[in-house]
C-alpha cells in the first residue's frame, strides 16, 4: 500500500460512504469522531485528494471519494475472507460484532445463551443496540440486524433465522379460577391483556380465519409487562412463542386455543451488512443466532 496510507483509514471512507455520516462511520470502527476526522484529512494529505466535503452539519464523501471506496470495498471483504483462513480455531476468532435486536428478543433469546457464545468465541466482542423500531444497518454502524418481521431484501443479507408463531397464554390459577377457552369467540369473556392498540386478535384453523376483538381490564405498550401480568395472574395474554417457552416449559404458562393459529405468523430474521456477510466474526454469531432462535421457535 501507498506509503503513509493506514488500511484502517480506508476502512473509514468505505464506512463514511455506507453510511453518510462520520460519527456512525467513527462508531463502527471504535473511534472518536475527532480522531476520525483527522484520519480522513491524513488520507486525503496522502492520496493528494479532495475524499468529503464537509459542513458544520455533516460530512459527505466526494465522486472522487465515492469511487475508491467502491475499489476498496471489494479488497476489504477479500482482506477478511484471507484473514478467517488464518483463524481456523474457533477460540482465536477476533472483531467486534455491532447488533441490533428486539428488547424482547434480546431479554428471551439473546441474554439466556449469551454465555456459551463468550465462552466459545472469548476473543470477539459483541456490541448490543436493543430496539423496538428497526435501525439502518449502515447509518448506525451496525454489522447486523435481528427483525421480527418480513425484511425488504433491499438493505442487506438477508437469512431466516426461525419461526415465530404466536399462542395465547394465560397463567394455571388464572384458568383455575376462570374457564379454558376452547374456541376464540369465547375470549370475549375473558381478561385480556392488551397491547396498545392492538385489540384486535386474528386466528387460523381449517383455512378459515376469525378475528377476536378483545378487552381487558389492562392495555399497556411493553410486552415484558404483559408477560409477566399474565404469570401474574392478571389474564390472557397473546404473546411469541420464543418470549414464553421458557415460562410455559416451566409450567408458569399454559397455552390455550392450541388447535387455533395466531395470524400473522411473522418469522425471526437477520440481514446483515454486505460488506460484513462473510466475516468470521460476523458468521460465528450467526451461527450461534440461528441455534438460540431455533430453540426458542421449537414448542
Amino acid at each position: 500500500m501507498r506509503k503513509g496510507i493506514d488500511f484502517r483509514d480506508i476502512a473509514l471512507l468505505v464506512r463514511l460512504a455506507e453510511t453518510g455520516n462520520l460519527t456512525a462511520a467513527a462508531r463502527a470502527l471504535d473511534l472518536p469522531p475527532a480522531v476520525a476526522s483527522r484520519r480522513l484529512a491524513a488520507l486525503e494529505h496522502a492520496l493528494s485528494l479532495k475524499l468529503a466535503e464537509r459542513t458544520s452539519r455533516s460530512t459527505r464523501v466526494t465522486p472522487e471519494g465515492e469511487a475508491l471506496a467502491n475499489t476498496a470495498r471489494q479488497m476489504l471483504k477479500d482482506w477478511d475472507a484471507t484473514l478467517g483462513q488464518f483463524h481456523r480455531d474457533e477460540g482465536a476468532l477476533t472483531g467486534t460484532v455491532r447488533v441490533s435486536a428486539p428488547h424482547m428478543f434480546g431479554r428471551s433469546v439473546l441474554a439466556p445463551a449469551l454465555s456459551a457464545f463468550t465462552s466459545r468465541y472469548p476473543l470477539i466482542r459483541l456490541v448490543f443496540q436493543f430496539s423496538d423500531q428497526p435501525l439502518d444497518l449502515y447509518a448506525e454502524g451496525l454489522d447486523l440486524v435481528v427483525r421480527i418481521a418480513q425484511p425488504s431484501g433491499k438493505e442487506g443479507v438477508v437469512r431466516k433465522l426461525a419461526g415465530n408463531h404466536k399462542v395465547v397464554v394465560a397463567s394455571p390459577d388464572y384458568l383455575d379460577a376462570r374457564s379454558i377457552p376452547s374456541v376464540p369467540a369465547e375470549l370475549r369473556d375473558h381478561d385480556c391483556l392488551v397491547p396498545a392498540g392492538r385489540a384486535d386478535w386474528c386466528f387460523e384453523a381449517g383455512g378459515a380465519r376469525e378475528t377476536i376483538t378483545v378487552s381487558g381490564p389492562i392495555e399497556v405498550n411493553d410486552g415484558a409487562f404483559i408477560r409477566d401480568a399474565a404469570v401474574h395472574g392478571a389474564g390472557l395474554a397473546l404473546k411469541s412463542w420464543f418470549d414464553v417457552a421458557d415460562l410455559v416449559r416451566e409450567g408458569a404458562l399454559v397455552t390455550v386455543l392450541d388447535g387455533y393459529s395466531a395470524a400473522p405468523d411473522q418469522a425471526i430474521w437477520a440481514i446483515l451488512r454486505a460488506d460484513r456477510a462473510e466475516a468470521p466474526e460476523v458468521q460465528a454469531f450467526l451461527a450461534f443466532l440461528e441455534e438460540a432462535a431455533g430453540y426458542g421457535s421449537a414448542v
